[in-house]
């Protein structure tokens, strides 16, 4: 199935669809899943995360928005729109691996430190991936902006909201006061550098960039609908993230003299200007799929061996070159959406990916009580090892719950809302466009 095939294309190219509902890529899963990493997993605990397609990208029609999780038995649903939907549910498979190895990289950064700085990347590639997955739903689903802030609300609100309680509970409020508290909840912490500086949730300037992006997103996805539209974004974004990172970092050092010139550069570098090449490289990779999928499956293979190689030479030389990174990042999205690297798509990495938003927002928390067990390693090397090891397992483990608990409910009715706001306005188009 067609990474941008629309679902009309999709049923009618169903017995294609069927055959490759074996497995990720149309191989089956067990060699997919062979490596060491996706065996240390039981089966029976990935069975826990029902198999839906990853977090931005819960289906469209025909399939009822209101259960993401259809399986071939389901009452009412054709069984060629269901092996149809499960191909592509494991075609994308790789979406949620990436959002696995970006959340462990945060959690490199904050139980190793420094010296695995390259880890904080792992939030650029979040933002790849997200806008690539945008981009998808957008066109498959093609209900407007409307129901897109809908779905958005209730994907990360909830989840979000709960953290911070959470977070205040766990670590103590060290200081935060209630205004800290509201501006954290209104996704505002990204706003000043006080914010950035002081935050409640680890972080969460990153959600706060995501949400302003949503802001934009609905425009960009009209006004960009070709691979060159995406580059001319691109270079776009890499001029105002340039332009932001000099004239901006002036602007901001005289509007908060009083602040160090390195609270300032920080705010500046992690503010949704510098952020946007890493948003747009999701775009570029979207649009350069289907251009990809005609190309030698060597070819994508040595394309991702490079692309890794370069995100190496990064972290080692240049690790805060957000822009190099990106372009890195894009290009392993668009390799491996056509097809290449399935040996780094496996079931434990998939589980972590499915999981990721939970991950992101309460690992933080979580290395307090890992650091205790790790700490009877005497070794320094072992400890680091053992807290980056637990806190991983730590936090999966309750991300499971609060992702089967508060994240699936909350998407589903989200997509019930906006299910029944869309046939209410076709029964009442003049009263719905009152």
């Amino acid at each position: 199935v067609d990474v941008a095939q629309p679902p009309s294309e999709a049923v009618n190219n169903s017995a294609a669809a069927a055959s490759a509902a074996a497995g990720p890529f149309g191989i089956p899963m067990r060699i997919c899943s062979a490596s060491i990493a996706g065996q240390l997993w039981p089966r029976a605990i990935v069975r826990t995360i029902p198999a839906e397609l990853p977090m931005d990208l819960s289906p469209g029609p025909p399939i009822s928005n209101d259960n993401d999780g259809i399986d071939a038995g389901h009452a009412g649903v054709d069984p060629v729109v269901v092996a149809s939907y499960t191909a592509l549910v494991k075609r994308l498979e790789f979406i949620d691996a990436l959002r696995g190895y970006a959340v462990l990289g945060v959690i490199l950064v904050h139980t190793v430190g420094e010296s695995a700085a390259f880890g904080a990347r792992g939030v650029q590639l979040f933002f790849a991936v997200s806008a690539f997955t945008l981009m998808h739903s957008w066109r498959r689903r093609d209900d407007g902006a409307s129901a897109f802030f809908l779905r958005r609300l209730f994907r990360i609100v909830p989840m979000f909201w709960l953290s911070i309680p959470a977070t205040l509970a766990l670590m103590g409020w060290q200081g935060m006061g209630l205004g800290q508290v509201l501006t954290s909840a209104a996704f505002l912490q990204a706003a000043t550098p006080q914010g950035i500086m002081s935050p409640i949730v680890a972080g969460g300037w990153s959600i706060d960039v995501e949400m302003a992006f949503y802001c934009l997103f609905p425009l960009l996805a009209k006004s960009i609908r070709s691979l060159w539209g995406s580059l001319a974004f691109l270079g776009i974004a890499f001029t105002i993230s340039d332009q932001w990172h000099h004239r901006g970092f002036r602007l901001v050092a005289e509007l908060y003299s009083s602040l160090p010139l390195s609270d300032v550069a920080t705010f500046v570098g992690l503010s949704l200007p510098a952020q946007l090449p890493a948003f747009a490289a999701g775009f570029v990779a979207f649009h350069a799929i289907s251009m990809m999928e005609r190309a030698p499956r060597l070819v994508l293979e040595i394309m991702l061996v490079v692309a890794i190689f370069a995100i190496g030479y990064f972290a080692e030389n240049d690790v805060h070159n957000v822009f190099a990174f990106s372009l890195c990042f894009g290009a392993a999205i668009a390799t491996m959406g056509a097809g290449a690297g399935r040996c780094l798509v496996n079931r434990l990495v998939i589980l972590i990916g499915r999981c990721s938003f939970s991950i992101y927002l309460l690992h933080f928390a979580m290395i307090g009580f890992a650091y205790r067990a790790a700490s009877l390693f005497e070794d320094p090397t072992l400890r680091v090892a053992a807290l980056f090891i637990l806190t991983t397992a730590l936090t999966t483990a309750i991300s499971i719950l609060t992702f089967k608990f508060i994240e699936r409910p909350m998407i589903s009715l989200g997509n019930r809302i906006v299910k029944d706001l869309s046939g209410y306005r076709q029964m009442n188009p003049a009263e719905a466009g009152s």
